[in-house]
């Protein structure tokens, strides 16, 4: 709800002003697309040549949601047997409203495309908080966004877009990169995520064995042990700590990262495909953020920045 995050902005901004740095995982779910109004329409069943072969299903639901994940899905139908058989979803791109058989063994029920929605993650949206997506190696390693899961990105519908990440945003949404259809996110909003950093190809030991993991939650650990070296280094230097980074980073830091422009984030946190997403981009975009950082060049900066940001 808009009053349970007003207050943790607010818990966050005060954070901010003693010095603290909050970074967070940008999520592995992608583009966080969600399909809503799954509405039944019983009993009927459309009439019109199917998009595919009828899929088993064991839920209405499953089918509309099947519809949702589908750009060139208009209706969807599923055929439930009265004598213990599997149902089966069929989708159409177009069709006409037919009344179900009632002297047949099965019924229909039917629906219209669900509406669909991308949705970023939250609190790694706040404008006080550092949002880190994921990145992965080619097997050239080349780094390019994260294909074993979705890096976590897009528009917030409840915060509005900072003044220190509207020009970045804006020069992104002005490019001539394919986006989601009008209507799945918002404009003017703001954007995550900030900053990526390698999210595949770890391993860690749990249980005192080694376990193969990926997500943004390793990316951003390793982003918040960056972080920490470059605070120790000021306080070495008799400086304060950095608190907000956001205002820094898309400011005086913005040259201190490597562009990744190359992926997408039109996939889910099992690594299957999207309907919709985002497009890695050069420059700031809503899967890679400002890119991966270059731990040299943030120091640099760093130390330039002679007051908390």
């Amino acid at each position: 709800p808009p009053a349970v995050q007003e207050s943790v902005d607010v818990a966050l901004a005060k954070l901010a002003s003693l010095g603290s740095t909050v970074v967070m995982a940008s999520g592995d779910s992608g583009s966080g697309m969600t399909t809503t109004g799954c509405t039944v329409a019983n009993p009927v069943y459309y009439n019109g040549t199917a998009l595919k072969a009828p899929t088993k299903v064991s839920t209405t639901n499953q089918c509309c949601q099947m519809c949702g994940a589908d750009s060139s899905c208009a209706y969807w139908t599923v055929n439930i047997s009265n004598v213990g058989a599997p149902s089966f979803c069929s989708t159409f791109a177009a069709g006409d409203p037919i009344a179900s058989p009632t002297n047949e063994p099965w019924y229909a029920v039917s629906g219209a495309a669900p509406s669909v929605y991308l949705y970023p993650s939250w609190p790694a949206a706040s404008e006080f908080v550092t949002a880190v997506g994921g990145t992965g190696l080619t097997d050239s390693d080349a780094e390019v966004s994260a294909t074993q899961f979705g890096s976590g990105g897009g528009v917030s519908k409840y915060n509005a877009l900072p003044e220190w990440q509207a020009d970045a945003v804006g020069a992104y949404f002005r490019q001539s990169v394919p986006f989601p259809p009008n209507g799945t996110y918002p404009g003017g909003g703001r954007a995550v995520p900030d900053v990526s950093v390698l999210s595949e190809g770890y391993t860690a030991i749990v249980g005192g064995k080694p376990v193969a993991m990926h997500g943004t939650e390793a990316a951003v650990a390793v982003f918040a042990g960056m972080v920490s070296a470059l605070n120790s280094y000021r306080a070495s230097m008799g400086r304060p700590p950095m608190g907000a980074l956001n205002p820094w980073l898309y400011g005086t830091a913005r040259l201190a990262f490597k562009d990744i422009s190359v992926g997408n984030n039109a996939i889910d946190s099992f690594g299957q495909p999207l309907a919709y997403g985002f497009q890695a981009s050069q420059g700031w975009d809503p899967v890679t953020g400002l890119g991966t950082p270059i731990f040299t060049e943030l120091l640099k900066y760093s130390l330039n920045t002679s007051m908390r940001v």
